[in-house]
């Protein structure tokens, strides 16, 4: 019904789509503030196959199912363990919409891609060592990851009835750390309540820092007044 609306950011993600199937990933890696949250524990679903739909949207069509990145869980759980950052390994089979929605834009799947959903909560301290973690998975396997931060930004009422709602002073501000790969940009913002959009993006920020990646603002559309985003990072080689 509205798939009018977000025109941009849906030929955002397939261009992304698209890149990721040149450069053939193997494990996508997706950090979600949805699904089952811990306190102060990061969990991650680990099931050989993952699911997900969007019925409870009104969506009774779209669905999504892939094969999990068990190996890469474990993998995971290990680096965790060094480095003393709490991590639940859990075996459930359903995606959650965080999860799902950005797999959707990935079609035709790639047989050899798995996919890890990370689950994030508002603790900012774990935001950021998970971060520090996901550095050492992906730099140190010989696999090729890619890393989805799936996140809410802001619902605002636009002044004026006519034209786009344009980005709001704290998407501004997401922007920027996105683009200048700077996590501690996005500090002053979490503890506004915002961790469900914030907290994957400054986990994402903190796992790719050490790369001297550089941000790249793929589009911005606020549809229904919320605020969609889409970023990618390019890695020097």
């Amino acid at each position: 019904e509205h798939l009018g609306l977000v025109s941009q950011t849906r030929q955002a993600l397939a261009e992304v789509s698209a890149e990721c199937y040149a450069r053939q990933v193997e494990v996508m890696i997706v950090l979600t503030p949805h699904g089952v949250v811990l306190p102060n524990t990061i969990t991650v679903d680990q099931s050989a196959t993952l699911t997900g739909q969007l019925k409870n949207f009104g969506d009774m069509s779209t669905t999504a199912s892939v094969p999990g990145a068990v190996a890469a869980g474990h993998w995971l759980k290990e680096l965790s363990e060094d480095q003393g950052l709490p991590l639940q390994l859990q075996t459930i089979p359903e995606l959650d919409y965080g999860t799902t929605v950005p797999l959707t834009f990935f079609a035709p799947p790639q047989p050899d891609r798995s996919v890890l959903p990370v689950h994030l909560g508002p603790e900012q301290n774990l935001m950021i060592l998970t971060g520090q973690v996901l550095f050492e998975l992906t730099s140190s396997r010989p696999e090729r990851y890619g890393l989805i931060a799936s996140s809410d930004l802001w619902r605002s009422r636009a002044k004026t009835s006519t034209g786009p709602r344009r980005p709001a002073g704290a998407e501004r501000q997401v922007a920027e750390a996105i683009s200048g790969v700077n996590p501690a940009g996005l500090t002053e913002l979490v503890p506004e309540g915002a961790w469900c959009g914030l907290g994957p993006i400054t986990c994402l920020l903190n796992a790719i820092a050490p790369t001297n990646a550089r941000g790249v603002i793929r589009s911005f559309e606020a549809p229904l007044d919320v605020g969609l985003l889409v970023a990618t990072f390019s890695i020097p080689a």
